[in-house]
């Protein structure tokens, strides 16, 4: 709880004693959306001032946070009292990357809107908006989408950010709401929310807000398939887990995944790695590239390279750095590569680093065909197995098989319609983001250079080292969880980019007690029918267990465990890495119980009956189970 000093305290009522009259931009609504129309609440679109929060030096002297914000819609099924004089809750949303846009939540997730399958806008039924909340997407940080340093307007200039600035920036923007542009919502709830790298932008971004006495106070963040801590999410490295992955769905046979996994090919892949990290630092020294060769006859290094890498070179006789030399293996891989084959998309978008060293080193052997140069067996074991696990199911991470949610069905890398959509100049001028000079929208582009800094998924973007490489965001999480009412952190149980049970184990790590049977249960959820209609229109990726007729029975929606200080942890069967897009339904249900006031409406399940109520009978315990379960398929548990 922080505290505002006196002269602080008195400037604050005074300012918002003269703001609270001023209503919502004028000049940043939304009139209508090319091709759909007006919206079905309020729309605003426009810019946050970040400049005071940004490094200017690097980005320019200005800096802004494109917004968009759609207002409630207060309907029967958010069971909102249109006439309460209570200020409506507001949640902002992240999408994460880093580097990807917070408009793919407002157009395709949790926002107002779905993308047509044919391009366009469609309303979104299962909205976050319909729980009552204003939603609020920020693109963060600057470079990203419409947002903008003066550097990308003036000179076509990347922007620069990385993990600390990103969250001052994201702070500065939402002081800038509430106090300036939207000042008549700064005494309803609020709730930061988003997925993916936003889990290191929400913790981050909470402990500015908490620490600041002119920032507003989160109520509660809701944080999904976060990156959290690299040494308990991944502990053997991304690539060992992706493999668990593969496996895990059966993607791969029994014998490959033991080969892939053991100890030899860990140490051979981390080798190899470590080795292209060295050369990285010096890519014109054509002698550094000799610690990926050995002989059993060092005269096969002439003179030059043994002077200038002994150590290399005895590290390599050692057998410590392993060489790739298999070159029939690479040779073909790297064809695969420039065929735009299962090459590098074994490896998820943005994260084929690893692969992509490994193929330069291919040609890197290729140009150094000396005599008695041969085979290593052990890599060349390790990357056949590699090799033959790329066909299994049409290929983990290739064709057919999407990464981030493995049952969503395969669309391919086309053009996104959404970013199709946000292309458009008359939609542009609708959004009054013209200023930002965007020729072309990426959902997740290229205007922005970003360092990682904390150990959570700090691999993204090549493979950087952590600035800070003991802390990661479960030291966020142990200070801000007790100054906030509820902290709920989700995954989709088919997510194989950040797999749920590294997330599992990393909330748990936290640190807070399991509240007393409140241990891992399942929660359920009332699955409503979609109209025909929607069914046909809507985008192939989008809600892809939803129904055409009202299921009777109530559906199982994952499992939850709640922890002491308003922790909970909840998985979401069948959903990937994007929650709301894949379970909407699923995601509507778990956000509605996460703002309710109410304690039992707020509750996804029923706590467990406890084991020292019961006797010897096993007819008590069964009869109590079934009681359980009745329970949790029922109000107040799942809604109508």
């Amino acid at each position: 709880m922080k505290v505002l000093p006196s002269s602080i305290l008195f400037a604050t009522v005074l300012f918002s004693t003269v703001v609270t009259t001023t209503a919502a931009p004028a000049e940043d609504e939304v009139v209508s959306y090319p091709g759909f129309g007006p919206p079905p609440t309020q729309h605003y679109s426009g810019y946050l001032d970040v400049s005071d929060a940004c490094d200017t030096k690097k980005n320019g002297p200005e800096c802004q946070l494109h917004y968009m914000l759609a207002m409630a819609e207060v309907d029967a099924a958010a069971d909102v009292d249109a006439s309460s004089d209570e200020v409506t809750p507001t949640v902002v949303w992240f999408n994460g990357g880093p580097g990807c846009s917070s408009l793919e939540g407002f157009f395709d997730e949790s926002g107002p809107f779905t993308m047509a399958a044919k391009g366009g806008l469609m309303k979104n039924p299962y909205s976050w908006t319909h729980a009552g909340v204003n939603f609020l997407a920020l693109e963060s940080p600057v470079g990203v989408g419409f947002s903008y340093c003066s550097n990308s307007i003036e000179k076509n200039a990347t922007c620069f950010a990385d993990d600390q600035s990103t969250a001052k920036m994201n702070k500065a923007a939402l002081i800038d709401f509430f106090n300036n542009k939207f000042p008549e919502l700064e005494g309803g709830d609020f709730y930061v929310s988003g997925e993916s790298y936003a889990g290191v932008y929400i913790p981050t971004l909470t402990k500015e807000l908490l620490d600041d006495p002119l920032a507003k106070d989160p109520t509660g963040i809701f944080v999904g398939n976060p990156c959290t801590d690299d040494a308990i999410q991944f502990p053997d490295g991304w690539l060992a887990a992706s493999i668990g992955e593969a496996y895990k769905f059966g993607f791969i046979a029994p014998d490959t995944y033991h080969t892939l996994t053991s100890d030899e090919c860990s140490d051979a892949f981390e080798m190899m790695d470590d080795d292209d990290d060295d050369d990285d630092d010096d890519d014109n020294d054509d002698d550094s590239q000799m610690n990926y060769y050995y002989d059993d006859d060092d005269s096969q290094m002439d003179d030059d390279q043994q002077q200038q890498n002994p150590e290399r070179r005895k590290k390599a006789r050692a057998g410590n750095r392993l060489p790739p030399k298999n070159r029939k293996l690479f040779q073909m891989l790297h064809k695969k590569r420039n065929e735009g084959g299962i090459g590098t998309r074994l490896l998820p978008p943005g994260n084929r680093n690893k692969l992509q060293r490994m193929l330069r080193n291919a040609r890197q052997t290729k140009q150094k065909e000396t005599r008695g140069i041969g085979f290593d067996p052990v890599v060349k074991k390790c990357l056949s197995a590699f090799y033959e696990g790329s066909f299994g199911s049409a290929g983990y991470f290739a064709d057919g098989i999407d990464a981030y949610g493995v049952y969503n069905p395969w669309v391919g890398d086309g053009a996104s319609p959404l970013d199709e959509y946000l292309s458009q100049d008359n939609v542009q001028t609708a959004l009054h983001v013209e200023v930002a000079d965007v020729t072309t929208f990426h959902s997740c582009g290229d205007m922005v250079t970003y360092t990682p800094q904390y150990a959570a998924c700090n691999w993204v973007g090549g493979g950087l080292d952590p600035e800070f490489p003991d802390i990661s965001m479960i030291n966020f999480y142990q200070e801000i969880v007790p100054e906030l009412k509820k902290t709920w952190i989700i995954s989709g149980d088919t997510d194989t980019v950040v797999p749920m049970e590294g997330t599992r184990d990393a909330v748990q790590a936290i640190g807070f007690p399991i509240i007393k049977n409140q241990s891992y249960r399942g929660w359920y959820y009332n699955e409503t029918a979609a109209s025909i209609d929607f069914l046909a229109e809507k985008g192939q990726t989008f809600g892809t267990n939803l129904v055409a007729s009202q299921l009777e029975l109530a559906q199982f929606g994952g499992d939850v465990v709640n922890y002491e200080e308003g922790l909970s942890f909840v998985t979401v069967h069948g959903a990937g890495h994007m929650v709301p897009r894949d379970r909407p339904q699923q995601s509507l249900h778990m956000f509605k119980k996460f703002i309710a006031k109410d304690e039992e409406l707020s509750m996804l399940s029923p706590p467990l009956p406890l084991m020292e109520n019961f006797d010897d009978s096993m007819d008590i315990i069964l009869n109590s189970t079934l009681d359980w379960y009745k329970t949790a398929q029922s109000l107040p548990f799942v809604q109508p």
